[in-house]
């Protein structure tokens, strides 16, 4: 399987508050069809759990938006959970 993700960060600065807002983009982009859902772990560099997230599919993509991120390093990672059953089938 091959697939696109584009990855958008946006900071918003307030001059009132003397912090940035991070707001990460995620689009998966050329999943196999629309059937079921994706499922994606976020951790931190020290390899925390930040958060667990499920989204919809539509026209063979998905995009998932994770407001007020703290500014650092991220990884993530994602399945296509085609049936539902938030579990990773194989074969």
């Amino acid at each position: 399987m091959k697939y696109r993700i584009i990855i958008s960060l946006v900071f918003w600065i307030t001059p009132m508050i003397p912090f940035a807002q991070l707001s990460l983009t995620i689009e998966i982009d050329g999943l196999r069809n629309d059937s079921g859902q994706i499922l994606l772990e976020l951790k931190n560099e020290k390899e925390e759990h930040i958060a667990g997230l499920t989204s919809t599919i539509s026209n063979n993509k998905c995009i998932i938006v994770i407001e007020d991120l703290k500014p650092g390093m991220y990884a993530f990672k994602f399945f296509h959970d085609e049936n539902k059953n938030e579990k990773l089938d194989t074969n």
